[in-house]
């Protein structure tokens, strides 16, 4: 898995998509989803966090995005403590919808 990621967070990625394929993760969608995952990421936002954190983040997006039925909205939130993310804790929001991209800008503009 090539992921288009410039400066030092190409190493840092490739950590990660690597221990994804080594977990015994076959599906080509999974590979294609993890580029896709951090793609609008800033590198400051992943550098910090460890490949293994990062690794399981992904696994637990993709499951929880690849279960949706159509016209479902599917929201959830969880914590992460330091001890996972080796530094700060961090809360979580993942939300799946439909093509309608202001309902997660308006929630980003209330964060």
């Amino acid at each position: 898995m090539a992921l288009a990621v410039d400066g030092d967070q190409t190493g840092h990625l490739e950590q990660v998509a690597r221990m994804i394929r080594e977990s015994g993760r076959t599906e080509e969608l999974l590979a294609r989803f993890t580029e896709v995952f951090f793609s609008s990421s800033n590198e400051d936002e992943l550098t910090h966090l460890p490949p293994d954190c990062l690794a399981a983040l992904v696994v637990s997006a993709w499951e929880f995005v690849s279960n949706r039925k159509p016209h479902e909205l599917k929201l959830r939130t969880f914590d992460l403590d330091r001890e996972v993310t080796g530094g700060q804790d961090i809360t979580i929001i993942e939300i799946l919808n439909d093509d309608m991209p202001f309902l997660v800008d308006s929630v980003m503009g209330e964060i």
